[in-house]
């Protein structure tokens, strides 16, 4: 029992690390696109 209760502990901590990576992940990629589409705007608005 003990050992099947460590997995599911294992599997759970796991899967929250993953979640917590691909939530940061995403963020970045955002702040970065929005950076890039603000950078592109002003270049653009400026011709």
């Amino acid at each position: 029992m003990m050992s099947q209760f460590a997995e599911d502990v294992k599997s759970q901590f796991a899967k929250e690390i993953e979640e917590t990576i691909r939530q940061k992940v995403l963020q970045q990629g955002r702040q970065e696109g929005i950076q890039k589409g603000i950078r592109k705007g002003l270049l653009e608005g400026v011709r």
